[in-house]
């Protein structure tokens, strides 16, 4: 029986953390299926890690540079990586999908990325190639320019990839958001990934154990604040948010699917909408209470420091804990109100030391993120921000 061919082959190229298979190619093959497109995809990232003999230094921060920086990488790929890229531009070839598609997540993934366009294009100058993820708006003009890619799309892109099998183009546009209901959308399909490539513990050098258990979930995109410096409403328009009973469900799928039970929320804020943070923590909860299981759920997100922390939002974060969160990143930014007022944040100083209890007291802890050396920060505001780090 003859094969029929694939009409998009999304491929992701490293640098990426190894935390578990990438969200975005997940979340475009669970729409696109859905709509009885053809769609496979490969981790050509967690391939380069057992390439490098499961080195993870290669992946942190730590090497960055070898991603990012020219002379670095151009050394690195012609010592390291050449050959395998040749091999899987050929296997990726060989596949004849209608469209590859490469998601560029951030900047430690664009050259390589470059890499393999420009190898398939040399094998098959007629191959369709077509960009995307949150990295494309800043390389899809230099891409262009060298005749590798065929089309390029910015921001979301569920519609504008099944515009594109359907008709073989895509409108053009600079406004990266569009009319996405999050509720319709189906769940992620991670069923292309191999569990047993992604290492258990990313983070340990140390640890050689493999074994997927970790999934990204999206429960929103965008952002309910506008931070002065930061692009997210830029790239994803305004805010929009999933039912929490539809997170919750998506959450207990991966579990009983993939035998996942360690989740980041990769979310701006998981408390954009309070009232779907505690309905899908509630379902969690219920779950759990009734499941005979193995592991508790484990999950991860961004929080936002609400102003007038009080006891209602005591007892959401006490919910938050039961239901499996065990950590929270909370952009604190400065201990300065003026330096916070610029930047759009509206807590007060007082309800860091509630909130930090209220999170130890549920089993949560916290990864406070900073700036020092904001632009309109001086050195009485920079004493202020060091002061909150002592006392908390």
């Amino acid at each position: 029986m003859k094969k029929e061919n694939l009409d998009l082959l999304i491929v992701s190229l490293p640098s990426m953390q190894l935390k578990g298979p990438p969200m975005g190619p997940a979340l475009l093959k669970g729409y696109l299926r859905s709509l009885n497109y053809r769609v496979q995809c490969r981790d050509l990232n967690v391939e380069t890690f057992h390439l490098l003999n499961k080195d993870k230094r290669y992946f942190m921060a730590e090497t960055h540079q070898t991603w990012c920086d020219e002379e670095q990488f151009e050394e690195f790929y012609r010592t390291c990586l050449r050959g395998r890229f040749q091999k899987w531009a050929e296997e990726l070839v060989s596949e004849r999908p209608r469209w590859i598609g490469l998601s560029i997540h951030w900047q430690g993934t664009w050259r390589a990325s470059e890499k393999m366009v420009q190898l398939i294009k040399s094998l098959n100058p007629d191959q369709k190639i077509v960009i995307g993820g949150p990295y494309a708006k800043f390389i899809y003009k230099k891409f262009s320019e060298q005749q590798i890619i065929d089309e390029y799309i910015l921001g979301e892109g569920e519609l504008r990839l099944a515009e594109l099998l359907n008709d073989g183009a895509t409108k053009k546009t600079d406004h990266l958001s569009v009319d996405m209901n999050l509720n319709n959308l189906p769940p992620s399909d991670y069923d292309d990934y191999l569990a047993e490539l992604y290492p258990v513990h990313h983070y340990d050098p140390n640890c050689s154990e493999m074994g997927l258990t970790h999934l990204y979930v999206q429960t929103s995109r965008g952002c309910v604040l506008n931070c002065s410096f930061c692009n997210i409403i830029g790239n994803t328009g305004r805010y929009k948010v999933k039912a929490g009973l539809k997170v919750a469900e998506e959450m207990i799928t991966y579990h009983e699917k993939y035998g996942v039970h360690e989740f980041t929320l990769a979310d701006n804020a998981i408390n954009g909408s309070v009232e779907n943070l505690k309905e899908m923590a509630s379902e969690l909860l219920r779950y759990q209470k009734n499941s005979d299981l193995k592991q508790p759920f484990r999950w991860y997100s961004h929080f936002i420091l609400p102003r007038n922390f009080d006891e209602r939002q005591r007892d959401l974060v006490s919910l938050l804990g039961a239901s499996g969160c065990r950590l929270l990143k909370v952009g604190f930014e400065s201990g300065s109100p003026s330096v916070r007022k610029h930047i759009g944040k509206a807590y007060r100083n007082e309800d860091v030391l509630p909130f930090l209890k209220a999170c130890k007291s549920a089993g949560v802890k916290v990864r406070a993120l900073f700036f020092v050396g904001y632009h309109t920060e001086t050195e009485k505001d920079f004493q202020m921000t060091l002061q909150i780090v002592r006392e908390n």
